[in-house]
């Protein structure tokens, strides 16, 4: 976990740790153990070399690199944002860090997608990632049920999805 802050990760030596690593479309974990961790020169936790590495590509369809200016509800927090990629069935945006982030057990999000001159199309979805980077969040969600309307929709903001 090479450039991680040591105020988002609280690890242990010698503790056994599950690793998911994203590389470009492909998603890898594994288990292992923590040798050592490093703060200087920069923060580096070192871990024993796998027994066995595990292809875990979950998605069933390719995501498409946007930049699409978001509002989010998320239980009673409401937040901007922006997506980063996107696929018919679900998304990765990233929200600012709010402080009941911790606390929040909420995994259901209502995303709202403005477009034209004062129109919104909302989605809701749950949330099945998520990763602390500073004061973001990068939350990998996938969509509930999207009608035929919000599929127009999403294909004329981000023209490459195919849905």
């Amino acid at each position: 976990i090479s450039g991680a802050k040591s105020d988002t990760i609280s690890l242990v030596e010698q503790v056994m740790v599950r690793v998911k690593y994203v590389n470009l479309e492909d998603i890898f974990n594994f288990s292992s153990i923590v040798i050592t961790i490093l703060d200087q020169p920069d923060h580096l936790v070192f871990l024993q070399y796998p027994d066995m590495v595990e292809s875990c590509n979950i998605r069933s369809h390719k995501r498409v690199e946007c930049f699409l200016p978001i509002h989010a509800t998320i239980g009673d927090q409401h937040i901007s944002g922006v997506v980063t990629n996107i696929s018919p069935k679900g998304c990765l945006c990233t929200i600012d860090h709010f402080k009941s982030w911790e606390n929040n057990n909420v995994q259901h999000i209502h995303l709202f997608f403005p477009y034209g001159d004062l129109e919104t199309l909302s989605i809701t979805g749950d949330v099945r990632s998520t990763q602390i980077q500073g004061s973001r969040i990068k939350l990998g969600i996938k969509f509930n049920e999207v009608d035929q309307f919000s599929q127009s929709v999403l294909a004329t903001l981000v023209p490459a999805l195919r849905l």
